[in-house]
């Protein structure tokens, strides 16, 4: 409205000289200055900064136990032939049974038990003496859980320990198997003829052959 005052001024002085008869119209010739002045504003939008946080990682491990433990010709779950109960403690927990027996040649030996269905699962056997336990000899699975490093296990038919470990040896009671022999120790898959997979013996053989039973 302010840029429109002169102007209105100027016309409302035409129109009165337009009015005048008697008036003198040269002093109109000059018309006002009309000065307008423009006045830029510049808007700055503040510069937008993203900041991108990582999605945190999580990291799951699941810990070896006596059902998901793999069965090797030298090792348990990691463990190995010589080591004591603790390490079979730390590693797979509370044993569902302890005990001790004597096999068919009169020798002694501990044992710990991990029931997975029944009293089947898997068993630990000690037999030299340590300084604070037995150590361990061997070890027995005798139901689903426990692999080989195949992926062989209790319950499985004929043929997956045949396409894992080739043609069936015969073994004692009209059994078959297939052996795996690796440092100190010897693993044997036991199957029953036409049938799956009973057992899964490794370790000292010299301690496993004095025990195995169906």
């Amino acid at each position: 409205m302010r840029r429109l005052a002169p102007v209105l001024a100027v016309i409302l002085l035409a129109a009165g000289a337009c009015s005048d008869d008697g008036g003198d119209q040269a002093g109109l010739t000059t018309a006002p200055t009309t000065t307008t002045t423009t006045v830029a504003v510049t808007t700055s939008a503040a510069a937008a900064t993203t900041v991108t946080t990582p999605r945190a990682t999580t990291t799951t491990t699941v810990g070896v136990t006596a059902a998901n433990s793999t069965i090797e010709p030298h090792s348990i779950g990691g463990l190995e032939p010589g080591s004591n109960k603790t390490a079979a403690f730390t590693r797979f927990g509370d044993p569902t049974s302890t005990g001790d027996g004597t096999d068919l040649a009169g020798d002694r030996y501990d044992f710990l038990r991990w029931d997975f269905s029944g009293n089947r699962g898997l068993t630990l056997y000690y037999r030299q003496a340590g300084v604070t336990s037995p150590l361990l000899a061997h070890w027995q699975v005798t139901a689903p859980g426990p692999a080989t490093a195949r992926g062989v296990k209790v319950g499985d038919p004929a043929s997956a320990v045949v396409a894992a470990y080739g043609a069936l040896q015969p073994f004692c009671c009209d059994t078959q198997v297939a052996s795996v022999t690796r440092g100190p120790g010897r693993m044997i898959v036991i199957v029953q003829p036409g049938a799956n997979v009973t057992q899964i013996v490794g370790g000292v053989e010299s301690s496993w052959s004095r025990l195995i039973a169906d």
